[in-house]
This record gives C-alpha cells, sequence and structure tokens, in this order.
C-alpha cells in the first residue's frame, strides 16, 4: 500500500508540474482521489497508537467486517427491487430534478428506491410513456399500479425487517466483540511493533530480544467479573451471580433442615428411651409392692413393713 500510494503520488506530482497546474482531467481527479484514500487510511492506520483510537478503530473494522455478508445481501436486494419496478415500468418521481445528471433509467430508479429505505416519500406511479399507452385501457393501468404498490409495500416491508436485522447484527457483534478488545488491543499492538521493528532496523540497531515472559495477576478474575463487558456478557455475569446466590442459599437451608431433623431424631429417641425407661420403673415398682402385700390373715409373715407400706 505505501508503495502504490508513493507511486500515485510521484505521478500526480510529475503530471501537475508538466501542465503548470492547468490541466485536470478525469484520470488525474481519479488519481487524486486514490491518493486521498489511502492518506486517510494511513491516519486511521498510524492512530492505532493511541490507545483510544486504537480501540475505536479495531472495534469499527471488525464490527463492519462482520457485517459485510448482511451489507451484500440488502445491496442485492436494493438492486433486485429496482429492476422489478423497471420491468414494471414504475415512474421516476423527482420533483426537484436532483437526479438529472444521472444517465440511465436502471441507475435512477435504483437511487429511487435506495432514498424510498431511507425514508423519502416515494408515490408509486406509472412512467409517462407507459400511462399514455395505456390510456385506452383503464383495467390494464390499474393492474399495473397494483402490482407496483404490491411490489413497493413489499419493499419497505423488506427493508424495514432488514433494517432492524442489521442494528441487531450490529449490536450483537459489539456485544461479541468487548469484552475482546483487550486482547485483540495487545495483539493489534504487537503487529504494528513488528512492522515497525522492521522499518526502524534499516536504520538504526535495535535491541534483540528471545522471549517475553507475562505475569497474571491471582485477583484478574474477579476484576473481570467486576469489569463491565457489555450489556449481554454483564447480565449474564449477574445472573450467574445471582445463581450462585440461590444455590448457597438452597446448600445452606438443606444442611440447616439436616440439622434439625437429625436434632429431632435425637430428641425421639431420648423421649424413646424416657418411656422405656419409665415402663421399666413402673414394672419393679409394681413387683416390689406386690412382695410387700399382707395375706389373708394380715400377717407380712415376718417381713418388716417398709416406709411405702407403713404410709
Amino acid at each position: 500500500m505505501q508503495v502504490s500510494q508513493f507511486l500515485a503520488f510521484g505521478v500526480l506530482y510529475a503530471y501537475k508540474m508538466l501542465s503548470h497546474f492547468e490541466k485536470n482531467g478525469v484520470f488525474m481527479v481519479l488519481l487524486q482521489t486514490f491518493v486521498l484514500l489511502q492518506s486517510v487510511s494511513n491516519t486511521f492506520y498510524y492512530l492505532r497508537i493511541y490507545k483510544e483510537y486504537g480501540f475505536l478503530l479495531e472495534m469499527s473494522s471488525r464490527i463492519m467486517h462482520k457485517l459485510i455478508p448482511l451489507a451484500c445481501y440488502i445491496a442485492a436486494s436494493l438492486i433486485g427491487f429496482s429492476k422489478v419496478y423497471q420491468v414494471l415500468n414504475m415512474g421516476i418521481s423527482d420533483p426537484n430534478d436532483e437526479m438529472k445528471d444521472i444517465q440511465g433509467p436502471m441507475l435512477q430508479m435504483l437511487f429511487q428506491t435506495y432514498r424510498s429505505t431511507q425514508g423519502d416519500k416515494v408515490v408509486p406511479s406509472l412512467a409517462a410513456g407507459m400511462a399514455d399507452r395505456l390510456q385506452s385501457s383503464p383495467a390494464a393501468q390499474t393492474v399495473l399500479l397494483a402490482a407496483i404498490s404490491f411490489v413497493w409495500l413489499a419493499q419497505n416491508s423488506w427493508f424495514t425487517f432488514y433494517g432492524v436485522q442489521f442494528l441487531a447484527q450490529l449490536f450483537q457483534a459489539y456485544e461479541e466483540l468487548y469484552p475482546k478488545m483487550e486482547m485483540l488491543s495487545y495483539r493489534s499492538k504487537a503487529r504494528f511493533n513488528v512492522e515497525n521493528y522492521q522499518i526502524l532496523d534499516q536504520f538504526f540497531k535495535q535491541k534483540e530480544f528471545k522471549a517475553i515472559a507475562f505475569a497474571v495477576d491471582k485477583d484478574l478474575r474477579k476484576q473481570r467479573e467486576r469489569k463491565y463487558e457489555g450489556m449481554v456478557k454483564t447480565q449474564q455475569k449477574f445472573f450467574n451471580q445471582q445463581e450462585n446466590l440461590r444455590s448457597d442459599e438452597r446448600k445452606e437451608n438443606t444442611a440447616r433442615h439436616q440439622a434439625l431433623d437429625d436434632a429431632q431424631e435425637r430428641t425421639l429417641d431420648t423421649i424413646d428411651d424416657c418411656l422405656r425407661d419409665g415402663l421399666v420403673l413402673r414394672q419393679q415398682i409394681a413387683a416390689i409392692t406386690a412382695s410387700l402385700k399382707p395375706d389373708a390373715s394380715g400377717d407380712m409373715g415376718g417381713r418388716r413393713n417398709c416406709t411405702c407400706q407403713r404410709l
């Protein structure tokens, strides 16, 4: 690119010097445009040195790369609808003569269709020549105008849908690329350093290095969780955190319920043991009481009266 720009600038400069800046043909206009576009492109290229501009340029270029297929599909649809309009002999609506310098009905129809997609009011109508031919046949004129109106409605609905689709893919591409921009920025800087190293090495002796060691902080994961990485990614992290909190609460509730169940089981076991001991104690008291009862004559059989008997 640098060589082509240098050659184009050399040819342009030589032509201007030979013509004393008086002639400016079509070829020179195109050559000047080519040089100017390359200058703008190189300006954007070297703006990557600055972090803020590098982020914007990297993000813009990658988003445009992702939207190329949809843009090509929309452009093909635009050409297709324009051709259908031309076949149906739709009229060109140009009250301000804005398309007087555009040669060819197809190009005029293409620009009119594009204006319609941008919100300009274009009323479906027949071309002047076709309208004159069908003056004697109102039914044919009505049918043809109805077909044009139907295609006009379909075209507006079609491009409205794909306008929303374009915005959706734009936001999706931004949300997808934003979390990766830090890594992509480092990759872009590395590529830029390699290119500059090869140029500077021709004029200055550069320091040699064999390896570069990167240290990763242990808190990097926590910082990533707190960092804004786009709406979708941030919402996903928030939902994951909420789900983790709910999972921890469920684990705590389960452990607490298990502890309560174990305590209840131990309490029931203690009550059962107390009931069994009470039953045994009652049986022992009944046996002792039965052994201390007097016979029919009231004689204790030489046995001593215990305190309970005396009572």
